[in-house]
C-alpha cells in the first residue's frame, strides 16, 4: 500500500466544521490536529470533569497540520471524537514529537468508565503502552459508535503537537525507514567523532579533541530529538531522558567554542577573543546550572539563544581571520554559515513563528551535516598548508645551515690562530695558578693543623668523664661542635678537689655555657669563660651562683670594654652549686644568664628560667642575677643544654624547639641516662637528616 497515497487521500471533500467527529474508513490516514478543537488551561488546574462540561464555544480550532505554540506554561486539552467505519481495529493515536514532557490520554473502557494513560518524557519508558521512541496510544474502537477521547498535554519544551490518527501497519512502515536514516546518521557522526579523537593521539592537536566534542554533541542531540537515544540507551532514567536534549546541545556548543579558538589560533589576536570565549563558556555553565537546578524551560530558552550567539561569533571570527590573510579560515566560515541559517529556521520554529514541517524540523541537522564536510576539508587544507610551511621552513633552515657552514669555515681559520696564542697564555696562567694553589694548600694545611691543635687543647680543658663519675650516680654528655672546635663548653669542679658530691657535705660546681659564634672565634671565648670560672670559683672562692655570674659579668665587661659594640661578644651560661645534705638528698643552687634548668622532681617537670641578660652585655647596667634553691631527692634528675639542639632545622625548615625537648624529657627521664642520651641523639638525627648542623650543641643530664 502506497503510504503517500494514503497520507493525502481523505474522504471529506467539504469543509470540516468545528466539533465534527473524524470518520475512520478504509485506506485513510488523518493528520488529526487540523480537525481537533482544543482548550487552553492557563492556570493548569482543570480536571477531566471540568473539561467535559465545557461548552463548544470554549474550544478553539486548530488551523495547521502541525500545532506549534512555542513556549507556554499552560496545559492544553484536546477533544477527539472518532467513528471507526473501517474493518480494522489497529488504529493508533500518534504524537510524533518525542521531547514532549507529559501527555495524558483519557478514554472509556467497555464498562464506560473513564481511564487514563500517561505518556511523555516525565514517565519511565517501560510504562509506555507501545514501547516506541514516539508517543503512541492504541485507540480502543471496538465498534462503529462515536467514541470521545480527551488529551491533556503540558511541556516545558516547545509545544509542537503533531497529532495523527493512523493504522499501526502504515505508521511502522513509514517510521522504520525514518528510524534507519536517523540511526545511520548517528552512526556516521559517531564514527567521525571517534576518528577525530584518534587523530589527536597521532598529532596531539587539541583542535581534533574539541571538534570531536562538537560533533559527538551534535550526534547525541540529533539522536535524542528523535527519541531513539531514550529508547535504546536511557530507558527508565526519567531525569536523563528529559534533559539529554539540552545536555547534548550544551556539549556541542562547548566543543564548537573551543574548536574555533584552537583551530584559528584566536589567542594571538588579543584579549577580545579571549573575553568573548570566556563569556560563551560562562553561558554554557549557566545552562548546565539551570538543568541541575530543575529549570528546564529556562535552560531550553537560553540554549536556543546561545546557539545563535555562538554561530554569529564563529562567523565573525572566521571573517576576521580571513581579513588577516589566514586562508584556513575560509572553510570554517562555510562550516558555520549553513548551520547559522539552519539554526535560524529551527529557532523560529521553536518559538512558534514558522510552522513545523520536514524542512524546519531538520534545517539545523542539514546545516550541521554540511558543517562536518566543511570541517573535514578545513583539516585537510590545514595539513596541506602546514606541509608547505614545513617544507619552506626546512628549505630556509638548509640555506641558513649552508651559509653558516661557510661563515664557520672562515671563522675557524681565523680563530685557530687566536686559539694557539691563547693556548700559550693559558698554559702560562695555569703554571702560575698551580704555583699559587700549592702555596694556598700549604697555608691551609698549617691552618688546619693549628685548628686541630686548638681542638686538642679544648678537649684537654674540658672535664673528664671520670670527674663526672665521681660526683654523679648516672649522667650523660652530648657534645657536638659545629666545626672542629666549639663555642659551647661545660665546666665542673669540686669544692676542695678531694670531697665529691657522693659524700655527705660534698660540694660540686657545674656550669654550661654558650659563647657568641662557633668555630675558632667561639673557641677563644670558651677559653675566656674557663679562665674566669677557675679564677672566680677556685681562686676567689665565690660559691653563690648569682655572685659567680655577677663577678663574671664584671670581668667580661672589663675584658671586652674596647670591643666594637656592633659586634659585641656575649656568653649565655647556667651555673649550679650542688651540696649533698643527706644520703638521699642534694641541695642545688642555680643561677642562669639566658640559660634555663629543667628538673624532674617527684615525676613532675619544673623549669627554672635564667635571667634575661647575657654575660658581657654592656647595654644593661646594674643588673643582678637571682638564685634558685632546689632540694633534689634520690632518682631526681636535672638537665641543661645550649640552644644548638632546639634550633636545629629539618629539611622543611622546622626547628626542634624547646617544647619538643621538654616533651621528650618528660617521657624518658625515668630511663637510665645512657638510654636517654641514645634517644636524644636519635631524635636529633631523625630531625636533621642530611642537613648541615646549624650550631654547636651541648646537652647534659644528671641523675641524683
Amino acid at each position: 500500500m502506497n503510504f503517500y497515497l494514503i497520507l493525502f487521500v481523505f474522504l471529506f471533500t467539504s469543509k470540516i466544521l468545528h466539533g465534527q467527529p473524524i470518520i475512520l474508513q478504509e485506506n485513510s490516514r488523518h493528520e488529526s490536529t487540523q480537525f481537533i478543537p482544543f482548550y487552553e488551561d492557563k492556570d493548569v488546574h482543570f480536571s477531566l470533569e471540568k473539561v467535559m462540561v465545557l461548552p463548544d464555544s470554549a474550544y478553539k480550532n486548530i488551523q495547521a497540520t502541525n500545532f506549534n505554540l512555542g513556549f507556554s506554561k499552560s496545559a492544553f486539552w484536546f477533544k477527539i471524537q472518532l467513528k471507526n467505519q473501517s474493518n480494522f481495529d489497529d488504529w493508533l493515536l500518534a504524537f510524533t514529537y518525542p521531547p514532549l514532557d507529559s501527555i495524558s490520554v483519557y478514554y472509556q473502557d467497555l464498562n464506560k468508565n473513564w481511564q487514563i494513560k500517561h505518556l511523555g518524557d516525565h514517565f519511565p519508558f517501560s510504562s509506555r503502552q507501545i514501547p516506541y521512541h514516539e508517543h503512541l496510544f492504541a485507540l480502543p474502537l471496538p465498534d462503529s459508535a462515536l467514541h470521545t477521547f480527551y488529551v491533556r498535554i503540558c511541556s516545558e519544551t516547545t509545544l509542537l503537537i503533531p497529532i495523527s490518527v493512523v493504522r499501526s501497519t502504515d505508521f511502522f512502515i513509514k517510521e522504520t525507514s525514518t528510524e534507519l536514516i536517523n540511526i545511520s546518521l548517528f552512526s556516521i557522526l559517531s564514527v567521525i567523532a571517534i576518528y577525530y579523537l584518534a587523530m589527536y593521539f597521532f598529532t596531539y592537536d587539541w583542535a581534533y579533541v574539541y571538534c570531536m566534542t562538537m560533533i559527538f554533541g551534535n550526534a547525541m542531540n540529533l539522536f535524542s530529538l528523535t527519541g531513539l537515544l531514550q529508547r535504546y540507551f536511557l530507558g527508565d532514567n526519567v531525569w536523563l531522558c528529559n534533559n539529554i536534549v539540552i545536555i547534548s546541545g550544551t556539549f556541542s556548543i562547548f566543543g564548537a567554542i573551543l574548536f574555533l579558538n584552537e583551530f584559528l589560533e584566536l589567542r594571538k589576536y588579543g584579549k577580545l577573543f579571549l573575553a568573548i570565549k570566556t563569556v560563551l563558556l560562562l553561558i554554557v555553565a549557566i545552562i548546565l546550572f539551570f538543568i541541575f537546578a530543575g529549570k528546564y524551560g529556562l535552560a531550553v530558552k537560553i540554549l536556543n539563544i546561545s546557539i545563535f550567539i555562538n554561530l554569529i561569533y564563529c562567523l565573525y571570527s572566521s571573517i576576521f581571520c580571513l581579513r588577516k590573510k589566514d586562508v584556513k579560515a575560509r572553510y570554517i566560515l562555510l562550516a558555520f554559515l549553513l548551520p547559522l541559517l539552519g539554526g535560524l529556521v529551527s529557532g523560529l520554529k521553536v518559538f512558534g513563528i514558522l510552522p513545523a514541517n520536514l524542512f524546519t524540523t531538520y534545517a539545523l541537522n542539514i546545516g550541521l551535516s554540511f558543517q562536518i564536510i566543511s570541517i573535514a576539508i578545513a583539516f585537510a587544507d590545514r595539513q596541506i598548508l602546514l606541509k608547505k610551511q614545513k617544507e619552506s621552513a626546512e628549505k630556509q633552515i638548509l640555506e641558513s645551515k649552508e651559509n653558516a657552514i661557510r661563515e664557520l669555515d672562515a671563522k675557524v681559520k681565523e680563530r685557530t690562530t687566536e686559539i694557539e696564542i691563547q693556548k700559550e697564555e693559558i698554559e702560562m696562567q695555569r703554571d702560575i695558578l698551580a704555583e699559587k694553589s700549592d702555596i694556598l694548600k700549604e697555608k691551609n694545611d698549617k691552618l688546619m693543623d693549628s685548628i686541630r691543635y686548638a681542638q686538642s687543647i679544648q678537649q684537654t680543658i674540658l672535664p673528664k668523664v671520670s670527674v663526672f663519675d665521681q660526683n654523679f650516680i648516672d649522667h650523660f654528655i652530648i657534645f657536638k661542635p659545629k666545626d672542629i672546635v666549639s663555642g659551647d663548653f661545660y665546666w665542673l669542679s669540686n669544692y676542695d678537689l678531694i670531697a665529691n658530691l657522693k659524700e655527705i657535705h660534698g660540694r660540686t660546681f657545674f656550669a654550661l655555657a654558650d659563647c657568641t659564634g662557633h668555630g675558632i672565634s667561639g673557641a677563644f671565648m670558651t677559653m675566656i669563660g674557663f679562665t674566669l670560672l677557675n679564677e672566680i670559683v677556685i681562686q676567689k672562692k665565690l660559691f653563690n651562683p648569682a655572685e659567680v655570674l655577677e663577678a663574671m659579668q664584671v670581668s667580661m665587661t672589663s675584658f671586652l670594654k674596647n670591643q666594637d659594640k656592633e659586634y659585641q661578644d656575649v656568653m649565655e651560661i647556667g651555673f649550679c652549686a650542688l651540696e649533698r645534705i643527706s644520703e638521699n638528698s642534694v641541695k642545688l643552687n642555680f643561677a642562669g644568664a639566658k640559660r634555663s634548668l629543667i628538673c624532674m622532681k617527684n615525676n613532675e617537670m619544673i623549669i627554672y628560667k635564667g635571667s634575661r641578660m647575657s654575660i658581657g652585655d654592656q647595654k644593661k647596667r646594674n643588673f643582678s642575677f637571682a638564685n634558685e634553691e632546689i632540694i633534689l631527692q634520690k632518682d631526681d634528675s636535672f638537665y641543661l643544654f645550649t640552644d644548638g639542639f632546639q634550633d636545629q632545622n629539618s629539611p622543611n625548615g622546622k626547628k626542634i624547639g624547646s617544647r619538643t625537648i621538654e616533651k621528650i624529657i618528660s617521657e624518658i627521664y625515668h630511663l637510665p641516662m645512657s638510654e636517654q642520651k641514645q634517644i636524644l641523639n636519635q631524635t636529633l638525627q631523625d630531625h636533621q637528616q642530611n642537613l648541615e648542623q646549624r650550631d654547636d650543641i651541648v646537652f647534659i643530664g644528671f641523675k641524683i
